[in-house]
């Protein structure tokens, strides 16, 4: 069992924002850290590397990709983990297989119900893509809320796969209680499978991020406080 992810602070400092003494003034009205200041350190957590990476578009072309900003902070992601868990491999679990390849992200995929939870606490994927089109061969949402009790998956994203119907739209209430993010309506197209990735790490995966992060560097001023309070 792995240990619980953590913000890990990179040795670079992006000193860019903060003049050298022969460097000239900026000519921007933007704001300015004073003389000899320097922004936060680079925290590196695990996603899509971010910094200095390129993604490709349907086009095969390269697309740059900014950094994740966060307050004076800005992040660094490593590579963005997926765990599918599916009971055979069929056209959508090699759909979303090959939009990770796509995406340059680590995809692993498991079978067996009762190994999910335990590949999970040793990899802390960053999202769970889970089978919810045969209640009879696999029980997703007893599985997300079996996840979800973990506290390491409180900033994991979980995707249900549900199949496409024809009649009236349900409520989808059921499905966020049990501790699912969202919900994928069957499609085993690589490009649908690649855009639903990419629209995940860009919107949920940075928010959670983010959230994650700041619980990281506020702690250490809260055992602080909580010291001062108590002499």
């Amino acid at each position: 069992m792995g240990c619980a992810p953590s913000i890990h602070i990179s040795e670079r400092l992006v000193a860019e924002d903060a003049p050298s003494p022969a460097a000239p003034p900026l000519s921007s009205g933007g704001p300015r850290l004073p003389q000899g200041q320097k922004t936060a350190a680079l925290p590196r957590t695990r996603g899509a590397g971010l910094l200095e990476s390129e993604l490709r578009d349907g086009s095969g072309k390269k697309v740059a990709v900014a950094d994740v900003q966060f307050g004076p902070m800005r992040f660094h992601q490593d590579q963005l983990q997926v765990l599918l868990v599916f009971t055979k491999e069929d056209n959508q679990c090699n759909g979303f297989c090959r939009a990770c390849e796509k995406a340059g992200f680590k995809c692993t995929v498991t079978k067996e119900a009762q190994a999910v939870l335990a590949c999970f606490l040793d990899k802390h994927h960053d999202i769970i893509i889970i089978d919810h089109r045969n209640p009879r061969q696999l029980d997703a949402e007893a599985l997300c809320r079996s996840i979800r009790s973990s506290k390491l998956s409180e900033n994991t994203v979980i995707v249900g796969v549900v199949r496409r119907v024809d009649r009236e739209e349900l409520s989808v209430m059921p499905f966020i209680s049990a501790g699912f993010t969202r919900r994928y309506v069957e499609n085993p197209n690589i490009m649908a499978c690649y855009n639903e990735l990419l629209q995940l790490e860009f919107g949920e995966v940075r928010s959670q991020l983010k959230l994650r992060s700041g619980k990281e560097f506020t702690m250490p001023k809260r055992k602080t406080e909580i010291i001062y309070n108590k002499m």
